[in-house]
């Protein structure tokens, strides 16, 4: 009879973790931003009596954290223009395409869809839940949108070059690829460099330290490896002799093995910086070379940007 509630028990608990476990899977997880669109997860604590609250406040927490992300893209756009037609013009064109930029991504925020239906978990001991909402801004005719709604601005009427704006618009937004592979840099032939820059902090520590604690056994050997030399040729004592001798071929073999060792570090700092992954983040394509009529008043001019 006892093993059977036993059994009974186990059952129920078995049951009830299962439930909690699958309760937990239904909570949606952020994947980051794609080349299709930004993403982002909002969540809010608050009284269970206020979920209808709590999942405007959640809605609210993604789309600032989309609205960060664009913010910072957008700047991207901003300097890129100014590089090619601010140049000696004496206008604030970069503050006013600052304020009418957010302004826009603030409009677009206030059509942000949600993926699903909101969750939320079980009440806790005060009565509170938390609120979890995956929010979404597709980037699929935002860079046109985004370059009608700034051209078309009254503060900027006839100070604003709109195709330019709208081909560096996409070149930022449309044509930005989020992932985690890095291309080639120079970094490699520092120890630690291109890890630092991936993200891998851990990873760049070691590295540098190995490389550095390998370069000082080097020294050090040497150093004493040239002592007994000194020492061996000092002396007339055959034993004291074969002392130093000894001394220094012991030296020499570790200075060889830091040696050694030195180069295999280095070689597998450049390995790893050449072929592992790192954080992931927006690149987006560089324009070496940029040419573009525009006019102004009676006369027409090229400007042309290059990009080292």
């Amino acid at each position: 009879m006892k093993n059977k509630t036993f059994i009974q028990f186990a059952t129920a608990l078995i049951i009830i973790c299962a439930t909690q476990t699958a309760k937990g899977l239904a909570i949606p997880t952020s994947k980051g931003d794609t080349d299709e669109y930004y993403e982002a997860l909002g969540i809010a604590n608050g009284p269970k009596a206020r979920m209808g609250e709590l999942h405007m406040l959640s809605l609210k927490n993604a789309q600032d954290i989309i609205r960060q992300k664009m913010a910072h893209t957008y700047k991207g756009v901003i300097e890129d223009y100014i590089r090619v037609y601010g140049n000696n013009r004496g206008t604030d064109i970069d503050t006013k395409m600052e304020r009418i930029g957010k302004q826009f991504i603030n409009v677009l925020l206030n059509d942000t869809r949600e993926i699903g239906s909101p969750e939320f978990t079980e009440a806790d001991q005060d009565g509170n839940v938390t609120c979890y909402v995956l929010a979404r801004v597709y980037k699929r005719g935002l860079p046109d949108k985004m370059a009608d709604y700034i051209s078309g601005s009254h503060e900027l009427e006839g100070e604003i070059e709109g195709k330019a704006l709208r081909e560096i618009i996409k070149q930022h937004f449309e044509n930005q690829r989020v992932s985690d592979v890095y291309p080639f840099s120079p970094r490699v032939f520092i120890p630690g460099m291109q890890q630092l820059y991936k993200g891998s902090k851990t990873k760049a520590a070691l590295f540098i330290a190995g490389e550095a604690a390998a370069i000082g056994g080097i020294v050090a050997c040497e150093n004493l490896r040239a002592s007994s030399i000194a020492k061996l040729n000092g002396t007339h004592d055959s034993s004291a002799q074969r002392k130093y001798l000894n001394d220094a071929d012991r030296r020499q073999n570790l200075r060889n093995g830091f040696i050694a060792g030195a180069a295999i570090i280095y070689l597998w700092n450049i390995i790893d910086g050449c072929v592992a992954k790192g954080e992931e983040r927006a690149w987006t394509p560089k324009v070496k070379m940029c040419i573009i009529p525009q006019t102004t008043g009676q006369s027409a001019e090229i400007a042309m940007v290059l990009n080292f």
